[in-house]
């Protein structure tokens, strides 16, 4: 894990490598701070930056940050109703890494929603449904619907990891996703102080940097 303040400095490098970064000069710093507001917006966007991040890595990147939904006390509550599963969705879910069941021949890592409009309707259908070797995870009204299970599942027996939101000010992140969170802050960093053209340079960059490691 790469502590929050050495992630916030590898943004700064990389900023003020990019011609050096241009503060505007009334805002050098701020009165009665030493802290130049640059590391403000830094700081305050980094949380997100890191979400964005999280969203669109290839899942097998992401080694740390996770969820084990499944292991938490209490046991998460999973109610069965014509084959399909229903468990409330954490307040804080991001994003799907692994759900599984016993009677299921493969890991979920994607779920859908009745946006996903034909694809849901299949999946409300018993009769068009995935069943056990083709298992689908769907988000609807605040709740999880697994398709298909037999009955409800033991304690132990399931798997459930979630990717979490990024919570307020997290104290340390993932090392192997902190180029791709530098150079995702610094972006978000520019596109604040209007500085398009860099946040474009750099944003073909990540795109390149994550395209490698998706192919």
């Amino acid at each position: 894990m790469i502590v929050r303040k050495d992630v916030v400095n590898l943004v700064k490098v990389m900023l003020e490598e990019l011609s050096p970064f241009d503060e505007p000069a009334a805002m050098l710093a701020v009165p009665n701070n030493d802290v130049k507001p640059v590391e403000s917006y830094i700081q305050s966007t980094l949380d997100k930056s890191f979400d964005d991040i999280l969203l669109f890595m290839p899942l097998y990147v992401i080694q740390e940050t996770f969820t084990n939904y499944a292991s938490v006390s209490p046991s998460p509550t999973i109610t069965l109703k014509d084959g399909v599963g229903y468990c409330p969705v954490p307040a804080d879910f991001l994003r799907l890494y692994a759900f599984t069941f016993p009677e299921w021949s493969r890991t979920v890592t994607t779920h859908i929603t009745p946006e996903n409009a034909n694809a849901y309707a299949l999946q409300r259908n018993k009769y068009t449904r995935g069943k056990f070797e083709k298992p689908v995870v769907a988000i609807n009204n605040g709740k999880f619907e697994f398709y298909s299970l037999k009955a409800v599942p033991a304690a132990g027996t399931f798997v459930m990891k979630y990717i979490p939101k990024t919570e307020k000010n997290k104290v340390a992140f993932e090392k192997g996703l902190v180029d791709y969170l530098v150079l995702q802050n610094a972006i978000d960093v520019l596109n604040i102080f209007e500085q398009h053209d860099k946040a474009k340079e750099l944003s073909a960059e990540l795109y390149n940097k994550i395209k490698v490691i998706t192919l």
